[in-house]
């Protein structure tokens, strides 16, 4: 029986990617964002590809890569996003793409020098959050992301961080 309702919601899933109103002209996108993280504090670079499954769903990786002068963070995580459209036919809100994310991966630190310490430590990651992307062309979105990163094992005694990517700019192929 459990065969059965999986098997048919897999067929429901593909027929309803395979319907036209589905379907999505450049699915596959890359991104990448300046902004910065809280706690520790940084400079951030963002980096990510997305692929979009179909008008409200996409997956992909995202990097995230906190600088600074006494340490680095760097966090690859694998995302899935679901995209909201706004009703009606106002050209402004159709262009605006709001979305929610949840990911998961690790996070590594290197510290040089900071509260006492030279090393590095890696972690498990899990994150969430939000963010927008405002449609200039077929081809090409603006931006903005805010994850919220939590480390359940702790790294460095760092359980979470934040991180936004204040603009961004992404690029559909």
């Amino acid at each position: 029986m459990r065969v059965l309702s999986a098997l048919a919601i897999l067929c429901i899933s593909a027929q309803a990617l395979a319907e036209p109103e589905n379907r999505v002209e450049r699915p596959v996108s890359v991104q990448t964002g300046l902004g910065f993280t809280a706690d520790p504090e940084a400079f951030l670079l963002g980096i990510e590809g997305d692929f979009q499954v179909n008008r409200n769903v996409s997956v992909g990786s995202t990097v995230q890569f906190g600088l600074d002068d006494r340490f680095t963070v760097i966090s690859p995580t694998l995302h899935g996003r679901y995209w909201f459209e706004f009703p009606g036919r106002d050209e402004i809100l159709q262009r605006l793409r709001p979305y929610v994310q949840l990911g998961a991966g690790f996070t590594y630190i290197n510290v040089d020098g900071w509260r006492g310490q030279d090393d590095d430590d890696l972690g498990f990651l899990i994150n969430g959050g939000f963010g927008a992307d405002f449609r200039l062309s077929h081809s090409l979105s603006i931006g903005t992301k805010m994850l919220f990163n939590g480390i359940p094992g702790g790294v460095f005694g760092e359980n979470f961080y934040f991180s936004w990517e204040v603009a961004a700019l992404r690029f559909r192929f």
